[in-house]
């Protein structure tokens, strides 16, 4: 072999490894991008979910308020509609002893009335 045979082949080898190192040195930047832009993408994902939980948290919470308040209006009307039952049965009470009383009245009327009939008929025979 010659010299000069053996210095082109060296050159062949040196441009070979330098087109190796280049290639490989490109896909070492493709591959720091490509992961780079991975984890951006996973960040923003992450933001969006978390901005996604925190939403149906939010709405949640106002769901729950409003189910609380209809709660507490229910309550009241429960409250509102036995308190209108309990004066109802206080009024059918009274209406009851009212009614009693007024049964009772006409009966001493009735009785009252009897009473004067026989003595005007005991005072009619009297009389004749």
């Amino acid at each position: 072999l010659s010299l000069s045979s053996t210095a082109s082949a060296d050159k062949k080898v040196a441009s070979a490894f330098g087109k190796v190192k280049h290639f490989v040195e490109q896909i070492k930047v493709r591959m720091h991008s490509d992961a780079k832009m991975a984890h951006e993408s996973h960040v923003a994902k992450q933001k969006q979910c978390h901005a996604m939980v925190d939403n149906i948290k939010r709405q949640a919470a106002e769901k729950t308020k409003v189910v609380e308040a209809a709660q507490q209006k229910m309550k009241l009307a429960r409250d509102n509609i036995a308190s209108h039952l309990d004066q109802q049965a206080l009024l059918a009470d009274e209406a009851a002893q009212e009614q009693q009383k007024v049964d009772s009245a006409t009966k001493d009327i009735e009785d009252g009335d009897k009473t004067r009939k026989a003595d005007m008929a005991i005072y009619d025979k009297k009389l004749v």
